[in-house]
């Protein structure tokens, strides 16, 4: 009879415990069958059923493997042929040929799995070269020769030996700095050729710090360590909103640029913000309040922020005021004569009342 192809091996991930295992391909005997855990053939400690079977069966370990094992079912035919011996005018039955000639075939199908698991430069490929097929290496010997590749482990410690400072340091003596400039581009800005010109550049000073340059070439500021010990966040939380006409809905976020002085004191700004607020519905209260602010973000004193809110429709200039305790108040501009002030109690008690935006940048 026919035999057909088969791929001669099987990989499964096991689960806790589990015993049995299909494979999908004949075995004419078991011990033409090898099983491998995690890449580790085992030598006892398993049954192989459907022995014979054309399309296979299943092997059974006497151990339940671990959950995520890796558990390989392979064909292991010996390469020889010691089973078949026809005799000089003796039977030549068809069962017994086609086992010999089947025997083969399986012999082959093991065969093509090892020669396409190989690297190949196959005459007819488009490029000139090993195809890895997205694999790695693994136990690669150290590079020696000029020749040989260099593995991750080898650029690690060489970027990390002395020898490659040293050549850093020297090429920075060479060229009067001690490390590459940084440039920063503009699309409005090219040449004649249609390329980006650079509209400033950075670059470290072998005193330390950057130096800022213009395009002429000529040296516009030194930033030195200090300068640029700066720490910059982000972040954001849910606010509790008194006194609008319907609560505003989604989180605040904030920027936080801050520098600390020796003392630990942090000098810098925090900005508030938040797209677009809900404002509809009739409001019940003249005062409008935000809490909840988050403390890292609070100021050590109460900062006013310039803001425009919403009164019975129309919008008005404010003042939004944020306390150390974490508490910002809206206080609407009246103006009385030639006298400007601002006042909490100062929106109406109906119509839409809210915030146009909340935008608000205050120092810290």
């Amino acid at each position: 009879m026919s035999f057909p192809e088969q791929t001669p091996y099987n990989v499964i991930t096991a689960t806790a415990g589990q015993t049995s295992f299909a494979y999908t391909f004949k075995v004419n005997a078991a011990a033409d069958m090898a099983v491998y855990i995690n890449g580790v053939e085992q030598g006892f400690g398993f049954t192989v059923n459907n022995v014979g079977e054309l399309l296979g069966g299943t092997v059974d370990l006497a151990i339940g493997a671990a959950a995520g094992d890796k558990v390989a079912l392979v064909a292991n035919k010996a390469i020889s042929r010691v089973d078949f011996d026809y005799q000089f005018q003796g039977s030549f039955s068809s069962d017994e040929v086609d086992l010999d000639f089947n025997a083969r075939i399986q012999q082959m199908q093991q065969l093509k799995v090892l020669i396409d698991a190989c690297l190949k430069n196959l005459p007819w490929s488009s490029n000139d070269g090993f195809d890895l097929g997205g694999k790695g290496f693994f136990n690669p010997k150290a590079p020696v020769l000029d020749d040989d590749l260099a593995t991750k482990i080898y650029v690690d410690a060489l970027v990390g030996n002395a020898i490659f400072d040293d050549a850093l340091a020297s090429a920075a003596a060479l060229i009067g700095r001690t490390g590459p400039s940084l440039l920063f581009y503009h699309p409005g800005e090219v040449d004649a050729s249609g390329n980006l010109l650079p509209v400033a550049r950075m670059q470290p000073r072998a005193s330390g710090g950057l130096e800022a340059y213009k395009t002429d070439g000529t040296s516009e500021a030194v930033l030195t360590t200090s300068d640029l010990d700066i720490t910059i966040t982000t972040g954001s939380f849910t606010p509790t909103w008194t006194g609008f006409s319907t609560d505003p809905t989604g989180d605040l976020f904030y920027t936080k640029i801050v520098k600390t002085d020796a003392s630990g004191n942090e000098h810098g700004v925090v900005t508030l913000y938040q797209t677009a607020l809900a404002l509809q519905g009739v409001s019940n209260a003249t005062g409008m309040t935000i809490t909840g602010i988050p403390e890292a973000i609070r100021p050590a004193q109460p900062r006013n922020c310039p803001i425009e809110t919403e009164d019975n429709g129309a919008f008005i200039e404010s003042v939004g005021r944020i306390a150390s305790s974490g508490t910002i108040t809206f206080f609407a501009k009246e103006v009385s004569g030639s006298n400007i002030g601002y006042n909490n109690s100062g929106y109406t008690n109906s119509g839409n009342k809210g915030l146009r935006r909340t935008n608000m940048t205050y120092h810290i």
